[in-house]
């Protein structure tokens, strides 16, 4: 068995979906986020459904985090910097909406 699982931690649930490479099984769950510690809530999901033998068997481990998307839409959390634009839904591919104001915009470049 080769597991491949995908997370998403929201602001009430958290959701996980696991593929098996070999038979094509494909297993989720949900169980609820605890705000205070998202790992929890993780580790919940995850045990429901991968044993720790097929946890010896994953492949890939992919996490996504609605709770940090929604706190950059809303607008709310911490500051950061950076040139981080959407598009919204149906407008051009030209129009973009910038979500931090100017003064806070730095190029981006390469850390080392």
């Amino acid at each position: 068995m080769a597991l491949r699982i995908g997370v998403d931690i929201g602001g009430t649930f958290t959701d996980l979906i696991a593929h098996d490479d070999e038979t094509g099984a494909v297993l989720v769950a949900k169980g609820r986020t605890v705000a205070e510690a998202p790992d929890t809530g993780v580790t919940a999901v995850v045990r429901e459904v991968v044993s720790p033998d097929g946890m010896k068997t994953c492949s890939a481990f992919l996490h996504g985090t609605t709770i940090g998307l929604n706190a950059l839409l809303q607008r709310r959390g911490a500051v950061v910097r950076g040139g981080v634009f959407i598009r919204p839904r149906g407008t051009s591919h030209n129009r973009r909406v910038a979500l931090l104001p100017s003064a806070l915009k730095v190029p981006f470049g390469v850390l080392v």
